[in-house]
């Protein structure tokens, strides 16, 4: 997402509600961006966002990853825009740009051999938004 204001072009998103719909403008997902990364975290209907297992580790975290895993894949692909609650303003139909990578880890880098995710999907999303006069805006608008 971009974040404009009268001193920058762009930036990231801090703190914002989202709610990610299909087509037809039907809710598929909500999830919360927060303070002080601009973390997206994702709210699973029955499991939330699994921080507090992700604090705690071991099995919790594992049960809660792979509920939030196999919920995911069932709505990403039809997500076509997302409404976006920011402080000052509430932003719908927000068009997403998805993009899905297939067993290409994208910490590729780190040094774990035995890892083979050769099977594993990942997704990216992106909304740009201008919030400074409260639309959405196409990402090369921001560029």
């Amino acid at each position: 997402m971009a974040l404009k204001t009268d001193r920058q072009r762009w930036g990231s998103v801090l703190t914002a509600d989202l709610t990610f719909k299909n087509a037809q403008g039907t809710p598929l997902a909500n999830a919360r961006v927060d303070k002080p990364l601009g973390i997206v975290s994702l709210i699973h209907p029955a499991a939330g966002d699994c921080r507090t297992e992700e604090r705690e580790g071991g099995e919790a975290w594992r049960r809660c990853y792979e509920t939030h895993s196999r919920w995911f894949v069932t709505w990403v692909r039809d997500a076509r825009s997302a409404s976006v609650k920011l402080d000052s303003c509430t932003i719908d139909a927000v068009p997403t740009v998805i993009e899905e990578y297939r067993g290409q880890w994208w910490l590729w880098w780190v040094p774990v051999p035995h890892i083979d995710n050769s099977a594993s999907t990942y997704f990216t999303v992106e909304l740009w938004i201008d919030s400074a006069a409260c639309r959405a805006v196409e990402p090369s608008q921001v560029l």
